[in-house]
């Protein structure tokens, strides 16, 4: 399973598992470990301790040495093995259980992005009718008419949602920036021989409401977060 580069991430990717304690937090003291505060006990709960728990001893052992851990972290660990989770651990969190059939991180995971980036596509019409009806009134027409260019544009419009749905089950910010430019390069460069006003205006549209969708789903998967970490208290 891959490694998530920090804690937070394993949040959003549940296929990804959680980077060590020692690397997250290097400069908690395993022995001085009271009650959990703070990120700490957020990344605790929510990443460290469920994938930890459910790894079989020698599978942790293995972890251990290809981690480098430290003795501290390594005696602290096998410890808390031997005891129900403590200092200050909460049982399991109920939408962490294997048996759940929806959890609340596959509901932000899979559910809120396609569902923001719906919106994405209702937008994308809205301001194409409203824009390119102002550009009319003012300047008269885009210039290009007839069957040909109709056919252009459905084709524009349904690869624009076909890429904000892969763009939304993409798991990682990076990686949805990257395909909303490549989406932008395709549709300029499908328009630009024959339709240049075209190209510069529906690739920039697609752009635009693309990466709005993707930074209101990176502020609803955090607020949505903090109301579960609440709620688990």
């Amino acid at each position: 399973m891959p490694v998530a580069h920090n804690w937070r991430e394993c949040l959003q990717d549940p296929t990804l598992s959680p980077p060590a304690p020692w690397v997250s937090f290097p400069e908690l003291d395993p022995q001085g470990l009271g009650s959990l505060q703070g990120d700490f006990e957020h990344y605790w709960h929510y990443c460290w301790w469920p994938f930890w728990s459910r790894l079989g001893k020698a599978r942790q052992q293995a972890y251990l040495l290809r981690h480098n851990a430290p003795r501290g972290w390594a005696e602290y660990l096998a410890h808390i093995d031997h005891q129900p989770p403590s200092p200050g651990l909460a049982p399991l969190p109920e939408h962490w259980r294997g048996d759940s059939p929806v959890t609340h991180r596959q509901l932000l995971r899979w559910v809120l992005p396609i569902v923001v980036h719906l919106f994405a596509v209702v937008a994308y019409v809205a301001l194409n009718g409203t824009l390119v009806g102002w550009y009319k009134q003012y300047a008269g027409g885009l210039t290009s008419r007839g069957v040909a260019v109709g056919i252009a544009m459905y084709m524009v419009f349904w690869f624009f949602v076909g890429m904000n749905l892969l763009i939304a089950l993409l798991p990682r910010v990076w990686g949805k920036v990257q395909a909303t430019v490549f989406m932008a390069a395709i549709i300029g460069f499908y328009l630009w021989p024959e339709h240049p006003l075209r190209a510069l205006f529906y690739s920039t549209l697609s752009a635009s409401v693309t990466l709005v969708a993707i930074g209101a789903n990176a502020q609803l998967h955090r607020h949505f977060l903090n109301l579960i970490f609440k709620g688990s208290k």
